[in-house]
């Protein structure tokens, strides 16, 4: 009898035990992530802007207590500012993130005045972040791509002389500028004009301009306006080697270029290797499954910046320090390589010189670090 009453008492005990744990786990608050997104997902550039949510979603449909809310901007300045103020104000999410720099720009303040962290992506402004403390570019900008680009064709090849064709917006002017400084500086000379975006016609300038003295054409558009100023280059030579930068890292841009017409075409991107690590092959395989093609960098940045943005916070709430400090200090390991934050707010990550050879962006030269 005494056996049997020490054995009920135990079991009792046991459940209690167990009843308490559960209470307490269900009264238990979970401390949600909100990351807010403000895209162009319809109007101009939303070809971007849907790639980056399609990223963004699949890191999000594997994290758990994380909340992304998403905002169409249209593609209009005035509305990404109306979209950013929605998602502070009404989501209160606790950073945010927005693409291009006409978009970046406006919503600098609104992070500043909110205290509440911004990351601006494709955005290729060297100066985005000058003054200001809650503001972040996660983004090769011309001066970490183009000397790679530089260094890599003069080490192979001896040139003289130029044109560059790029969109009149921070994009063009300024991977102009630093293109010319950094050629300058090898005595090779280059000349050329600005374009607005639309104005796809460029069949008069390359009339007037592409003769048998210029080795190369450095592009800098975007979608369409890049495709027609390929594909008028190459009526006039189907040889001649074109240069450029990120923009050119697009399946809609492929899309619209032969594969003749792709001959001899380099450029400088982000780089992302799809057997890096365990979670960069999850990410190619969900990616594929979704879509039949590879992903490319738009997808790749929206996964990442969710990736690493989402566990800052995490950890800042955890430490119950501001996310700002955590942000600051980053270095981690994603699945486009190490992401480095440095001092002026830039983030760094792998770059790549490509060629296109097959259909295909084949890999010729990595830089995996920032070089002072």
């Amino acid at each position: 009898m005494k056996r049997l009453i020490l054995l009920i008492v135990a079991l009792v005990l046991v459940a209690l035990a167990f009843l308490y744990t559960t209470q307490c786990n269900k009264n238990k608050k979970v401390e949600v992530v909100k990351i807010g997104i403000d895209l162009p997902l319809t109007g101009n550039y939303a070809y971007w802007g849907n790639e980056f949510k399609e990223g963004a979603e699949i890191f999000a449909s594997s994290a758990e207590g994380l909340e992304v809310i998403f905002e169409d901007n249209h593609g209009k300045p005035n509305d990404a500012v109306s979209a950013a103020n929605k998602l502070l104000k009404i989501s209160k999410v606790d950073a945010f993130v927005s693409l291009f720099a006409p978009f970046s720009f406006p919503l600098r303040d609104i992070a500043e005045k909110a205290n509440v962290p911004f990351i601006s992506t494709f955005n290729s402004s060297t100066s985005f972040t000058t003054d200001y403390s809650y503001c972040y570019s996660d983004f090769a900008t011309h001066d970490t791509q183009l000397p790679l680009l530089v260094k890599f064709i003069t080490d192979s090849m001896q040139l003289k002389r130029g044109l560059y064709l790029c969109v009149n917006d921070d994009y063009g002017v300024d991977g102009a500028k630093v293109l010319s400084q950094l050629l300058k500086e090898k005595n090779i000379s280059i000349s050329g004009e600005y374009f607005n975006t639309g104005e796809s016609e460029f069949r008069n300038f390359f009339a007037k301009s592409l003769n048998d003295s210029v080795e190369f054409v450095f592009v800098i558009a975007r979608d369409r306006d890049l495709i027609n100023a390929v594909n008028q280059i190459r009526e006039r030579n189907k040889d001649l080697l074109i240069l450029g930068v990120g923009s050119f890292d697009a399946p809609v841009v492929w899309e619209g270029i032969s594969t003749e017409n792709q001959a001899n075409i380099i450029f400088a991107s982000s780089y992302f290797e799809k057997d890096y690590n365990d979670e960069s092959k999850a990410f190619y395989e969900e990616f594929y499954k979704r879509n039949q093609r590879d992903p490319n960098y738009p997808a790749i940045f929206g996964y990442t910046i969710c990736q690493y943005l989402s566990q800052a916070i995490s950890d800042a709430k955890k430490k119950n320090v501001p996310l700002t400090d955590i942000l600051n200090t980053l270095n981690y390991q994603s699945i486009r390589g190490n992401i480095i934050m440095q001092a002026n707010h830039m983030i760094y990550s792998s770059i790549a010189i490509y060629k296109r050879e097959n259909d295909t962006s084949v890999p010729l030269s990595i830089e995996k670090e920032p070089h002072n």
